[in-house]
Protein backbone atom coordinates (compact mmCIF):
# COMPACT_ATOMS: atom_id res chain seq x y z
CA UNK A 1 0.00 0.00 0.00
CA UNK A 2 2.57 2.46 0.80
CA UNK A 3 4.33 1.70 -2.18
CA UNK A 4 1.10 2.04 -4.29
CA UNK A 5 1.14 5.95 -2.50
CA UNK A 6 4.77 6.79 -3.33
CA UNK A 7 4.24 5.94 -6.91
CA UNK A 8 0.75 8.15 -6.99
CA UNK A 9 2.47 10.59 -5.65
CA UNK A 10 5.53 10.40 -8.68
CA UNK A 11 3.39 10.57 -11.34
CA UNK A 12 1.20 13.56 -9.61
CA UNK A 13 4.97 15.62 -9.64
CA UNK A 14 6.10 13.98 -13.30
CA UNK A 15 2.44 15.45 -14.37
CA UNK A 16 3.10 19.20 -12.44
CA UNK A 17 6.36 19.50 -14.23
CA UNK A 18 5.48 18.44 -17.76
CA UNK A 19 2.29 20.79 -17.39
CA UNK A 20 4.97 23.61 -16.22
CA UNK A 21 7.16 23.14 -19.22
CA UNK A 22 4.63 23.49 -21.79
CA UNK A 23 3.32 26.55 -20.26
CA UNK A 24 6.44 28.01 -20.75
CA UNK A 25 6.95 27.11 -24.66
CA UNK A 26 3.62 28.31 -25.08
CA UNK A 27 4.30 31.53 -23.71
CA UNK A 28 7.59 31.75 -25.57
CA UNK A 29 5.45 30.94 -28.50
CA UNK A 30 3.14 33.76 -27.94
CA UNK A 31 5.88 36.44 -27.26
CA UNK A 32 7.61 35.34 -30.39
CA UNK A 33 4.36 36.02 -32.33
CA UNK A 34 3.48 39.14 -30.80
CA UNK A 35 7.24 40.28 -31.64
CA UNK A 36 6.77 39.24 -35.12
CA UNK A 37 3.92 40.64 -35.82
CA UNK A 38 5.01 44.39 -34.11
CA UNK A 39 8.20 44.10 -36.48
CA UNK A 40 5.90 43.60 -39.09
CA UNK A 41 3.75 46.61 -38.59
CA UNK A 42 6.85 48.51 -38.37
CA UNK A 43 7.94 47.85 -41.69
CA UNK A 44 4.85 48.93 -43.21
CA UNK A 45 5.04 52.28 -41.75
CA UNK A 46 8.88 52.73 -42.98
CA UNK A 47 7.72 51.80 -46.70
CA UNK A 48 4.37 54.43 -46.60
CA UNK A 49 5.96 57.06 -44.03
CA UNK A 50 6.93 60.54 -44.93
CA UNK A 51 9.77 60.11 -46.46
CA UNK A 52 7.86 59.69 -49.37
CA UNK A 53 5.85 62.35 -49.57
CA UNK A 54 9.01 65.06 -49.04
CA UNK A 55 10.57 63.56 -51.95
CA UNK A 56 7.50 64.76 -53.79
CA UNK A 57 7.57 68.65 -52.52
CA UNK A 58 11.24 68.24 -53.69
CA UNK A 59 10.58 67.55 -57.20
CA UNK A 60 8.42 70.71 -57.75
CA UNK A 61 11.05 72.77 -56.69
CA UNK A 62 11.65 74.19 -60.28
CA UNK A 63 7.62 75.14 -60.32
CA UNK A 64 6.57 78.80 -59.96
CA UNK A 65 6.09 82.10 -61.36
CA UNK A 66 8.61 83.80 -63.25
CA UNK A 67 9.42 87.76 -62.45
CA UNK A 68 8.36 90.10 -64.37
CA UNK A 69 10.68 92.27 -66.79
CA UNK A 70 11.60 95.73 -65.79
CA UNK A 71 12.97 98.40 -67.93
CA UNK A 72 15.71 100.77 -67.10
CA UNK A 73 14.07 104.12 -68.02
CA UNK A 74 10.51 104.72 -66.77
CA UNK A 75 7.57 105.59 -69.14
CA UNK A 76 7.57 108.98 -70.21
CA UNK A 77 8.19 111.80 -72.78
CA UNK A 78 11.81 112.91 -73.18
CA UNK A 79 13.67 115.72 -75.05
CA UNK A 80 16.53 113.66 -75.82
CA UNK A 81 16.78 109.80 -77.29
CA UNK A 82 16.60 106.90 -75.01
CA UNK A 83 18.09 103.27 -74.52
CA UNK A 84 16.03 101.25 -72.62
CA UNK A 85 17.25 98.00 -71.31
CA UNK A 86 15.32 94.77 -69.91
CA UNK A 87 16.24 92.47 -66.92
CA UNK A 88 14.22 90.31 -64.97
CA UNK A 89 15.01 88.49 -61.55
CA UNK A 90 15.02 85.28 -62.28
CA UNK A 91 18.37 84.03 -63.26
CA UNK A 92 17.12 80.82 -65.70
CA UNK A 93 14.55 83.68 -67.83
CA UNK A 94 14.83 85.02 -71.40
CA UNK A 95 12.84 87.34 -72.23
CA UNK A 96 10.88 88.11 -75.53
CA UNK A 97 9.62 91.79 -76.54
CA UNK A 98 7.76 93.87 -79.50
CA UNK A 99 7.70 97.59 -80.33
CA UNK A 100 5.43 99.09 -81.42
CA UNK A 101 4.82 102.28 -83.07
CA UNK A 102 2.26 104.47 -81.47
CA UNK A 103 0.29 103.86 -77.87
CA UNK A 104 -1.08 100.81 -78.45
CA UNK A 105 1.41 98.18 -77.91
CA UNK A 106 1.48 94.34 -79.08
CA UNK A 107 1.33 91.25 -76.43
CA UNK A 108 4.95 89.41 -76.93
CA UNK A 109 5.02 85.71 -77.22
CA UNK A 110 8.26 83.34 -77.74
CA UNK A 111 7.66 83.60 -81.04
CA UNK A 112 8.71 87.34 -80.71
CA UNK A 113 12.29 89.18 -80.55
CA UNK A 114 14.47 87.39 -77.83
CA UNK A 115 16.02 90.59 -75.96
CA UNK A 116 19.70 90.61 -76.18
CA UNK A 117 20.70 94.27 -76.17
CA UNK A 118 19.53 98.07 -75.44
CA UNK A 119 16.17 98.73 -77.48
CA UNK A 120 16.74 102.38 -78.72
CA UNK A 121 13.63 104.87 -79.24
CA UNK A 122 14.71 107.82 -81.14
CA UNK A 123 13.70 110.49 -83.85
CA UNK A 124 11.93 113.73 -82.70
CA UNK A 125 7.89 113.01 -82.71
CA UNK A 126 8.52 109.19 -82.18
CA UNK A 127 5.89 107.31 -80.08
CA UNK A 128 6.58 103.81 -79.54
CA UNK A 129 5.60 100.82 -76.41
CA UNK A 130 7.94 98.26 -75.66
CA UNK A 131 6.46 95.17 -73.80
CA UNK A 132 8.21 92.42 -73.01
CA UNK A 133 7.58 89.03 -70.79
CA UNK A 134 10.15 86.63 -69.41
CA UNK A 135 9.77 82.65 -69.52
CA UNK A 136 11.90 79.98 -68.09
CA UNK A 137 11.24 76.16 -68.22
CA UNK A 138 9.33 74.14 -65.57
CA UNK A 139 7.74 77.75 -64.73
CA UNK A 140 4.88 80.03 -65.58
CA UNK A 141 5.31 82.84 -67.80
CA UNK A 142 5.90 86.12 -66.45
CA UNK A 143 3.34 88.85 -66.70
CA UNK A 144 3.68 91.71 -69.27
CA UNK A 145 5.49 94.29 -68.69
CA UNK A 146 4.78 97.65 -70.82
CA UNK A 147 6.08 100.91 -70.93
CA UNK A 148 5.33 103.99 -73.77
CA UNK A 149 8.42 106.57 -74.97
CA UNK A 150 7.80 109.81 -76.64
CA UNK A 151 10.44 111.61 -77.62
CA UNK A 152 9.59 115.47 -78.49
CA UNK A 153 12.89 117.09 -79.06
CA UNK A 154 13.42 120.68 -79.30
CA UNK A 155 12.80 122.13 -82.49
CA UNK A 156 13.43 118.77 -84.13
CA UNK A 157 17.25 118.36 -82.47
CA UNK A 158 18.66 116.78 -79.64
CA UNK A 159 21.58 118.16 -78.23
CA UNK A 160 23.29 118.68 -74.56
CA UNK A 161 21.78 122.37 -74.61
CA UNK A 162 18.47 120.76 -73.44
CA UNK A 163 20.09 121.49 -69.84
CA UNK A 164 20.20 125.19 -69.75
CA UNK A 165 21.82 124.39 -66.01
CA UNK A 166 24.93 123.10 -67.99
CA UNK A 167 25.45 126.21 -69.52
CA UNK A 168 26.74 130.00 -68.90
CA UNK A 169 27.27 133.44 -69.83
CA UNK A 170 29.74 135.49 -67.65
CA UNK A 171 30.55 139.00 -68.91
CA UNK A 172 34.59 140.31 -68.29
CA UNK A 173 35.83 144.11 -68.04
CA UNK A 174 38.55 145.70 -66.96
CA UNK A 175 37.18 148.06 -65.18
CA UNK A 176 33.16 148.71 -63.61
CA UNK A 177 33.41 152.37 -63.58
CA UNK A 178 32.62 154.20 -66.31
CA UNK A 179 33.45 157.63 -67.51
CA UNK A 180 31.90 160.07 -70.15
CA UNK A 181 34.22 159.99 -73.60
CA UNK A 182 35.86 157.26 -72.90
CA UNK A 183 35.58 153.36 -74.47
CA UNK A 184 35.68 150.37 -72.80
CA UNK A 185 35.18 147.05 -74.15
CA UNK A 186 32.95 143.93 -72.93
CA UNK A 187 33.94 140.63 -73.31
CA UNK A 188 31.51 137.18 -72.54
CA UNK A 189 32.60 133.52 -72.35
CA UNK A 190 30.06 130.94 -73.47
CA UNK A 191 30.30 127.36 -72.20
CA UNK A 192 28.11 126.07 -74.79
CA UNK A 193 27.79 126.73 -79.01
CA UNK A 194 26.38 129.66 -79.56
CA UNK A 195 24.64 131.06 -82.67
CA UNK A 196 23.83 134.72 -82.02
CA UNK A 197 24.34 137.15 -78.64
CA UNK A 198 22.38 140.40 -78.14
CA UNK A 199 24.01 142.64 -75.76
CA UNK A 200 21.21 145.17 -73.88
CA UNK A 201 20.85 147.76 -71.36
CA UNK A 202 19.01 148.09 -68.26
CA UNK A 203 16.09 145.38 -69.01
CA UNK A 204 15.05 142.06 -67.91
CA UNK A 205 13.20 141.86 -71.01
CA UNK A 206 15.27 142.42 -74.45
CA UNK A 207 13.74 145.05 -76.96
CA UNK A 208 15.15 146.66 -79.85
CA UNK A 209 14.97 150.38 -77.83
CA UNK A 210 17.42 148.82 -75.65
CA UNK A 211 20.18 147.25 -77.26
CA UNK A 212 23.34 148.07 -77.35
CA UNK A 213 24.91 145.75 -80.34
CA UNK A 214 25.89 142.06 -81.11
CA UNK A 215 28.61 139.95 -81.08
CA UNK A 216 30.64 138.00 -78.83
CA UNK A 217 32.57 141.28 -77.75
CA UNK A 218 30.89 144.83 -76.65
CA UNK A 219 32.94 148.28 -76.94
CA UNK A 220 31.07 151.31 -76.18
CA UNK A 221 31.54 155.17 -75.13
CA UNK A 222 29.24 156.38 -72.80
CA UNK A 223 27.07 159.78 -73.19
CA UNK A 224 24.92 161.32 -71.47
CA UNK A 225 21.82 160.75 -73.83
CA UNK A 226 22.53 156.92 -73.36
CA UNK A 227 24.23 156.23 -69.89
CA UNK A 228 22.80 158.78 -66.88
CA UNK A 229 24.87 159.04 -63.42
CA UNK A 230 24.59 156.24 -61.34
CA UNK A 231 24.25 152.68 -61.81
CA UNK A 232 23.45 150.71 -64.95
CA UNK A 233 23.27 147.02 -66.20
CA UNK A 234 24.39 145.61 -69.04
CA UNK A 235 23.21 142.71 -70.55
CA UNK A 236 24.22 139.77 -72.77
CA UNK A 237 21.73 137.13 -74.64
CA UNK A 238 23.49 134.22 -75.73
CA UNK A 239 21.33 131.97 -77.82
CA UNK A 240 21.96 128.65 -79.40
CA UNK A 241 21.39 126.31 -82.39
CA UNK A 242 18.13 125.29 -80.58
CA UNK A 243 16.77 128.66 -80.21
CA UNK A 244 17.31 128.20 -76.68
CA UNK A 245 18.75 131.54 -74.75
CA UNK A 246 21.01 132.13 -71.84
CA UNK A 247 22.21 135.46 -70.37
CA UNK A 248 24.38 137.23 -68.04
CA UNK A 249 24.40 140.43 -66.63
CA UNK A 250 27.18 143.07 -65.89
CA UNK A 251 26.83 146.33 -63.61
CA UNK A 252 28.73 149.73 -64.01
CA UNK A 253 28.78 152.93 -62.31
CA UNK A 254 28.27 155.86 -64.93
CA UNK A 255 30.72 158.89 -63.10
CA UNK A 256 31.52 162.28 -64.83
Amino acid sequence: MRTRWIFLVAILVASSLFTACDTSGLMSDIRSKVASSSSSTSGGTTSTGTSGGTGGTTGTSGTGIVATPVFSVSAGTYSADQSITIRCSTSSATIYYTVTSGSTGTTPTISSTKYTGAISVAGNGTTEMIEAIAVASGMTDSSTASASYVINQVNGTTTAAQAPTTYTVTISASTNTLSYGTSYTFTSTYTGTAKSYAWYLDTSVPTSGNALGTGSSLTITPTVSTFTYGTHVIMLVVTDANGISYSGDYTVTVGN
